[in-house]
């Protein structure tokens, strides 16, 4: 498997044996990139996932993190992420694990959501069964060692570039320090967890919360997978903790979802149970007549390749054959300003011929051929942003080569270039993409966006028209 073939590679803890490369996600402590590590003893070479927590904005100590990290690093489980090993690169602890290139199941939801094929489901019970069973498999695994994820969703289910499903993201999560039996009388009486997904007796705070937490959210999770959205997703976060605790338990529509069996509602309805006493655990779920359909190994690998394979992407960038960060491209002048040159790009890639037509593009298929159409094109990026030391406005242009640059590595060697703070790599990326993909759409948009940054903000006070606290990208055509 994908995240697991780790057995002839030695893991240092070595910062400069890493080369970063995009930016995967990123929340409220920490982010997660894709990096290249590369043996120094033997030269062998492997892509991996690092989880950057920075010390300053982690609420825990030191110590707590250090033992969030050895309950991850002990876990073994073909449906967890499997950690190698972590260490401390100045305010940040790195956490080396598996990658899992196929990226999650929420992704997949993303992709499938507004087309009219999956309106009455976005997954089919083969499909939901084997994922489900898979995520279902790894909280047993969890659960069985004393352990609660308290963050369980859609995004947090990972999906191989070989179909291997993973779950991840469980530092949240809390061993259960008791001796003989993990699910004693012992209880959490910790508020950790995203609101649609939280059971009630997390938000209520009474009586503390056990394992049996995770199962409320693993049903929600089923819901989300099957209609795209948790309950109660469209309302703000105390209003979701108003309605998860005071309205009868969620169930899946009966009138828009039909082609859902009597099976898999009543699965969702054993987990939502507002009395945790009621609900199965995690072993007991995986009886459920539902997951005989379910397919196992090498066939439940395969379909969640198909599913990979059948679900249409949009424009996210396609994967360079170099890397802007390493290779040295983007570059200060001797004026201060900024120069973001292409010279490694292939011969072919480089040329100056315009888009065959300048139609507004209305589809997600539509534009893949559009961008497909435009591949090769050159057109010129400007950001103008403030210095993050003096607050000092700056305009950084350069060419991006749609087809072989991607937003998420330019944004990536901006920061390596002290250009932009890592707190807003994927903002500039996110708008870098979403400019691109509406001049695509539209050639007659306009061709500039203004957005809240971090960087350069050296107070309180923003200020959109002066960009303090904002910052301006725009395109031009070469």
């Amino acid at each position: 498997m994908e995240g697991s073939n780790n057995e002839e590679v030695e893991f240092t803890t070595n910062k400069a044996d890493y080369v970063m490369l995009e930016v995967l996600g990123q929340g409220a402590t920490a982010h997660v990139q894709v990096a290249c590590f590369t043996c120094p003893k033997t030269g062998k070479q492997k892509r991996v996932a690092v989880k950057r927590i920075q010390f300053e904005e982690f609420s825990s100590s030191l110590k707590s993190i250090s033992t969030e990290v050895g309950l991850m690093m002990k876990c073994r489980h073909e449906h967890i992420v499997e950690f190698f090993t972590s260490f401390v690169v100045k305010h940040e602890l790195w956490i080396i694990m598996a990658l899992h290139s196929g990226g999650s199941m929420f992704d997949v939801i993303k992709q499938r959501i507004n087309l009219p094929q999956f309106d009455d489901g976005l997954f089919d019970e083969v499909e939901l069964a084997t994922a489900l069973k898979a995520t279902l498999s790894g909280l047993d695994y969890l659960h069985s060692n004393g352990q609660i994820h308290r963050d369980l969703k859609a995004g947090n289910i990972l999906i191989g570039g070989d179909g291997a499903i993973a779950l991840a993201d469980f530092g949240v999560s809390a061993i259960m320090n008791i001796s003989g039996d993990p699910f004693g009388d012992a209880k959490k009486g910790t508020f950790v967890g995203t609101p649609c997904w939280m059971a009630p007796e997390v938000m209520e705070q009474e009586n503390g919360y056990d394992m049996k937490a995770d199962i409320w959210s693993f049903g929600i999770v089923a819901i989300e997978l099957a209609t795209g959205y948790a309950p109660y997703a469209k309302f703000p976060p105390m209003k979701v903790i108003m309605l998860t605790v005071n309205n009868p338990e969620p169930t899946l529509d009966k009138s828009k979802y039909k082609r859902y069996t009597r099976e898999f509602r009543k699965m969702i309805e054993r987990c939502l149970k507002k009395d945790p006493n009621d609900r199965p655990s995690a072993k007991e779920l995986l009886k459920d007549k539902f997951f005989k359909k379910a397919k196992e190994d090498e066939k439940a690998r395969q379909v969640m390749r198909t599913v990979l394979e059948e679900t249409p992407i949009p424009f996210k960038g396609i994967k360079p054959r170099r890397v802007p960060g390493s290779s040295g491209r983007l570059r200060k002048l001797h004026d201060g300003g900024w120069e973001f040159s292409d010279d490694e790009a292939d011969p072919q890639e480089k040329t100056n011929s315009s888009p065959k037509r300048e139609t507004v593009v209305t589809s997600v298929n539509e534009l893949k051929l559009k961008m497909e159409e435009m591949k090769g094109i050159e057109v010129k990026l400007s950001l103008r942003i403030r210095q993050s030391q003096s607050g000092q406005l700056q305009d950084i242009s350069f060419p991006f080569v749609i087809g072989t640059d991607t937003p998420a590595l330019v944004a990536q060697e901006m920061m390596q270039n002290h250009i932009i703070d890592v707190d807003d790599i994927l903002i500039v990326a996110s708008n870098i993409e979403d400019l691109l993909e509406a001049v695509v759409r539209n050639p007659e948009t306009k061709m500039e966006v203004v957005f809240r940054v971090r960087t350069g903000l050296t107070d309180s006070s923003t200020n959109e028209e002066l960009l303090k606290g904002f910052a301006k990208l725009s395109l031009e055509k070469q």
